[in-house]
C-alpha cells in the first residue's frame, strides 16, 4: 500500500537529505494519528475484544462499549500508553498479569509470547477492523472522536502535513475523508510500528535536512528516537502517552500543547517558536 513500506534505498542512505537545496528553507509538518489528531480508545478497546474472540461484525455496536468486561478494559487503559502498534493489544486480553508500570517491563511481557499467537492476533483484530469499518461504518467513524479544533485546522492549512501513524492507512483516509479533510494516499505512513524509517523517507522526499522535519507524537519512545536521529520532535501532551520517570531527567522531552499545535507554535530549546 502506498506510503506504508519504506523503500530498502531509504534505509540504506538514511541521511542522504542533510544538504538541502540551495535557498530552500522550508519545514515539514509530520504528525501521528491516534494520539494527535484522533481520539479512537473505544473503538480499539472494541475491535480489540471482538475481534480477537471471533465475535460477528454485527456484535459491533456503541452500546457495546459499555459491556466490556470491566477487568479487561481496566488492563486495557493501563497499557494503552505503552502500545505502539495493534499487535501489542494482546497484552491487556492476557488475565492474572501483575501490575506494569513501565514501558520496560510492557516489552518484557509481550516479547515473551510466542510468535506466532503475536501474529494471529493482529491478523484476526486488523480483518476485523477492516470488516467493521467496511460494514457498521457509520458505527466505527462514532466511535472516533477528532481532538477539538483538529478538523477546522487542517482543512485550512495550505501545507498537508505528513501522517506517519500504527492505525493501517486506509482507516485514517477514511476517517479524514469522512470530515470533509481529503489527504492524498502518499502522505500517510500506515501500519509503522517504527517511525524512524518513515520520518528518514519523508526527509529525503522533501529534499529537507532532519532538522527541518518536525514530528509530533504521543509516545515518548518514538519521539526519543526521532530526536536522537536529528529531527525536532516534540511529545503531545494531549494523547495517550505517558512521560516515564527516566524520560524526566535533566533533558526532558519537548513536549507541545494542542493550542500550540494549532497556532503554529514549535518552541525550540532557547524556548522561541517557529511557524512550518
Amino acid at each position: 500500500m502506498i506510503g506504508t513500506q519504506i523503500t530498502r534505498e531509504v534505509l540504506r542512505h538514511p541521511l542522504r537529505s542533510r544538504a538541502p537545496l540551495q535557498g530552500q528553507n522550508k519545514q515539514i509538518l509530520v504528525l501521528d494519528f491516534d494520539g494527535v489528531i484522533c481520539d479512537s480508545h473505544e473503538e480499539c478497546m472494541l475491535v480489540v475484544w471482538l475481534g480477537a474472540q471471533g465475535h460477528p461484525v454485527e456484535a459491533f455496536k456503541r452500546r457495546a462499549v459499555s459491556q466490556l468486561p470491566a477487568s479487561f478494559v481496566e488492563r486495557f487503559e493501563q497499557m494503552r500508553p505503552y502500545a505502539r502498534h495493534l499487535g501489542h493489544f494482546l497484552v491487556p486480553m492476557l488475565v492474572d498479569l501483575p501490575p506494569i508500570a513501565s514501558q520496560e517491563a510492557f516489552d518484557v511481557v509481550y516479547a515473551s509470547l510466542d510468535s506466532e499467537r503475536r501474529e494471529t492476533f493482529q491478523r484476526q483484530v486488523q480483518v476485523y477492523r477492516q470488516q467493521v469499518r467496511e460494514q457498521r461504518t457509520r458505527t466505527w467513524s462514532r466511535l472516533h472522536r477528532f481532538y477539538q479544533g483538529i478538523i477546522p485546522w487542517l482543512r485550512r492549512r495550505q501545507e498537508v502535513p505528513w501522517i506517519v501513524t500504527a492505525r493501517d492507512q486506509s482507516s485514517v483516509l477514511a476517517l479524514l475523508a469522512s470530515h470533509e479533510v481529503y489527504l492524498p494516499q502518499n502522505r500517510v505512513y500506515g501500519e509503522q510500528p517504527s517511525k524512524l524509517e518513515a520520518l528518514i523517507a519523508i526527509a529525503n522526499a522533501e529534499q529537507v535536512r532532519p532538522e527541518d522535519v518536525i514530528f509530533v507524537d504521543d509516545h515518548p519512545v518514538h519521539v526519543q528516537a526521532a530526536l536522537e536521529a536529528g529531527f525536532r520532535a516534540y511529545f503531545a501532551t494531549w494523547g495517550y502517552g505517558r512521560m516515564p520517570p527516566e524520560m524526566m531527567g535533566a533533558a526532558p522531552l519537548p513536549r507541545i500543547q494542542l493550542p500550540e499545535l494549532l497556532a503554529g507554535r514549535f518552541p525550540n530549546p532557547q524556548n522561541r517558536s517557529t511557524r512550518p
